[in-house]
């Protein structure tokens, strides 16, 4: 049975779960496809992420069992997750996408030529708390905020993982990432005519130094750390917003 946790509750459940280091993970995950004559390239990217390309991916005959050996050997064995993947198909147009084994699964695969599927360890790299962290959002969630505080969601991500609250270190990689999250939700809109979301920008300061969590280094972003820790409202404040 699959342990590909996708719920807070299931992350409590397997808290014993660990992430092996990425090397050994790489080859042991390499030594046991290849016996099993699975087509596929891994490797390692620079942000300690991995990387697997699964070729001719529209050839594949059973692609659910396929893709339950691929899950058993990096999630249940290793404690690595897919986050993202990007999909070439027979004509050559690429597309990247949060992870979603569905689609992978679905009648639309049959046009895909390569699918790569990005990993990530359980936790990155865990760093010191500073006395303050900055929260960038949108204002439609301002008055949940401030009355429940800040709770880790994984919506409107690129990658698929664990529930996270992103934070910054100062304020300015906050204002930096602003130009970023309108685009996000600027698409969103042109998608969808009816979505009339409230998404002018709002910067929450959070008073660390009261605090007993761990802050971890986000892979993706240089200057971006996460938290998988609730936030109480007490400890949250709004310090700047888009008038």
């Amino acid at each position: 049975m699959k342990l590909f946790i996708k719920k807070w509750s299931e992350f409590i459940l397997n808290e014993t779960l660990k992430t092996h280091n990425i090397d050994l993970t790489v080859s042991n995950v390499k030594s046991e496809l290849a016996l099993l004559n699975y087509n596929f390239n891994i490797g390692i990217n620079q942000n300690n992420t991995i990387s697997l390309e699964l070729l001719d991916y529209r050839y594949i005959i059973g692609i659910g069992l396929y893709l339950d050996v691929i899950d058993n050997l990096f999630i249940d064995r290793h404690g690595w997750f897919p986050s993202k993947m990007i999909i070439t198909n027979f004509s050559g147009m690429v597309n990247e996408f949060s992870y979603d084994e569905d689609m992978l699964k679905s009648d639309n695969s049959k046009y895909f030529q390569t699918v790569e599927i990005i990993y990530e360890s359980k936790y990155d790299i865990e760093t010191n708390i500073p006395q303050k962290l900055f929260h960038l959002s949108i204002q439609e969630y301002k008055t949940d905020i401030l009355k429940y505080g800040l709770v880790p969601k994984s919506k409107n991500k690129l990658s698929k993982h664990l529930d996270r609250i992103y934070v910054c270190e100062n304020i300015n990689d906050c204002y930096n990432l602003i130009n970023r999250m309108k685009i996000n939700y600027f698409a969103n809109k042109m998608k969808n005519s009816k979505n009339k979301i409230n998404d002018k920008w709002i910067i929450y300061e959070i008073d660390s130094s009261r605090l007993n969590i761990k802050l971890y280094k986000d892979p993706n972003y240089n200057n971006g750390f996460y938290i998988i820790d609730n936030i109480i409202k007490d400890l949250v404040n709004i310090v700047d917003y888009e008038k």
